[in-house]
């Protein structure tokens, strides 16, 4: 018979005839921490800090995740995220709406497991000048369940 080894990741305590882990669910924690592929090479443009190699900020430092994303405008956003540029505006609405005091449900039937936050006037109807800030105001913004969103996208539902 083989000897039983206790398996050297600290938070399994798995017995195992494999010399080191029970399972590659085990063998990853470990390796991976200890050899981590993405190395922190850059530095952050504002603070130093250590950063990935395809960053110029740190995620304190960049606009979409600071307060200067309000400053910013549509234009702006399209020009610097050529694909998708409306989910970036979409974060930053989410964001502005999960600090708000406005409930965490849907407006229409209070379904609280999931809802999305969806803007009143849709992005794609502000002019590239606009700033984010007032397409992203909070009395723009809405949530609502995956069912009334699809049906306010497709026009069923009015606000």
């Amino acid at each position: 018979m083989y000897k039983q080894h206790k398996c050297f990741n600290p938070s399994c305590n798995n017995e195992t005839n494999n010399l080191k882990f029970c399972s590659r669910s085990c063998a990853s924690i470990i390796n991976n921490k200890e050899f981590p592929k993405r190395r922190l090479t850059n530095t952050c443009s504002e603070c130093g800090t250590k950063i990935r190699s395809n960053r110029k900020y740190c995620k304190d430092h960049n606009n979409l995740y600071t307060s200067r994303w309000k400053d910013l405008t549509l234009d702006y956003v399209r020009s610097v995220y050529k694909y998708q540029p409306h989910s970036r505006v979409r974060i930053i609405a989410r964001k502005v709406y999960m600090q708000s005091n406005k409930p965490k449900s849907c407006e229409i039937c209070n379904y609280a497991r999931f809802f999305h936050v969806c803007h009143k006037k849709p992005i794609y109807m502000f002019s590239n000048d606009t700033k984010l800030s007032v397409i992203n105001d909070i009395n723009n913004l809405i949530a609502l369940c995956p069912n009334h969103h699809r049906e306010l996208d497709n026009g069923y539902l009015t606000i």
